[in-house]
């Protein structure tokens, strides 16, 4: 608690499988694809997994199961219904992973044109998006399509 602290308990499922994935990531990583995944049960667990599979070689370039779980976690309604501290920090993964920009920005136009739930998330999208710009300069790649930005490619 206090000042850099929790904010709130975590679960003692998602503290101990964050301590498995410090203690033994190949371990923690298959379990978190095996079970927490695809059970699609608790936020927390879910963004810890999230986790472990970037730390677990996905750092270096997202891998296709760090990516399809973070999907997941987007395409899951009733979290993104209920948004949960879990769930909002979980939105930081945009910007790890640019394979997913389009379904993020599809996902996250629709939570902000819900009005009744709109405060809880608009912080969470706002920074991510504010991540993605900086993480994913966008004069690189409109360079990459001479018709939408010729000056570039003279």
């Amino acid at each position: 608690m206090g000042e850099a602290g929790l904010e709130e308990w975590p679960s003692l499922r998602g503290y101990l499988l964050d301590l498995l994935g410090k203690i033994d990531p190949e371990m923690a990583s298959r379990y978190a694809l095996e079970t927490v995944i695809p059970a699609k049960s608790s936020t927390v667990e879910y963004a810890v997994s999230l986790q472990i599979l970037w730390n677990h070689g996905g750092a270096e370039k997202p891998t296709p199961e760090l990516t399809q779980a973070w999907l997941g976690l987007l395409q899951k309604q009733d979290w993104s219904a209920r948004p949960d501290s879990a769930w909002l920090e979980s939105l930081d993964f945009a910007s790890r992973i640019p394979e997913a920009t389009p379904q993020f920005l599809k996902a996250s136009t629709e939570w902000l044109a819900d009005p009744e739930n709109v405060v809880e998330r608009v912080g969470a999208v706002d920074l991510a998006l504010e991540r993605m710009a900086v993480q994913q300069p966008v004069a690189g790649n409109l360079s990459e399509i001479p018709d939408l930005c010729p000056s570039f490619t003279e």
